[in-house]
């Protein structure tokens, strides 16, 4: 492919041609006055200058995004700039995603357990350390057998003053007194007991 500077000493050969639209002085001083190489790469992106192409031979061009009209394809968006969730089977397939799977700021759900995970560390999404898991700051309506890890005891519930079964057949602790029920009639005991006689 011939470039600029090929021509350089084509004004020799311009003498023999006759141009009707002007002189053949005017034809060399016009190849004289062609750009080089050397000019035309100094004024590759510069104002008032010539378009820079990228390798696809594209145009590059900078273009203000509040210039833009219309709606932006999301093919052209980039992957990091658009949050989505991403469903895996458990764990293990968790950490088998790749960037080109998920980014930071994006969703993981494990179907098995139901758990959503935000991935906070796109470089270490094999490990623990690349998510972060969901919690929610508070329930909506949820039936109580849906509740797991339910306490079995009062005092897995919180509750410290409770009546214990110690308490019912006796005791010695200040506010609390000795409740009996029994078919016999009331024998013994201390001041503050309660004694219920029931007929069998």
């Amino acid at each position: 492919m011939a470039t600029i500077n090929d021509f350089a000493g084509a004004n020799q050969i311009v003498k023999s041609i006759y141009n009707s639209k002007g002189t053949f002085n005017s034809l060399e001083e016009r190849l004289d006055s062609m750009p080089t190489n050397t000019t035309i790469s100094d004024s590759k992106g510069s104002a008032n200058g010539l378009a820079s192409l990228d390798d696809d031979g594209r145009l590059v061009q900078e273009i203000n995004a509040s210039s833009i009209i219309g709606v932006i394809g999301i093919e052209h968006i980039p992957p990091a700039a658009i949050e989505k969730l991403t469903k895996v089977a458990d764990e293990a397939a968790r950490f088998a995603l790749t960037i080109d799977d998920v980014q930071n700021g994006d969703t993981v759900k494990e179907i098995d357990t139901e758990m959503l995970y935000l991935v906070i560390d796109d470089t270490k999404l094999d490990v623990a350390d690349g998510y972060e898991i969901y919690t929610a700051g508070s329930a909506a309506s949820v039936p109580f057998g849906g509740v797991t890890g339910k306490p079995t005891t009062i005092s897995g519930y919180g509750i410290t003053n409770a009546l214990s079964t110690s308490d019912i057949t006796g005791s010695a602790t200040q506010g609390l007194r000795k409740i009996t029920t029994s078919t016999s009639a009331p024998s013994g005991g201390s001041d503050g007991d309660i004694w219920i006689q029931y007929i069998a």
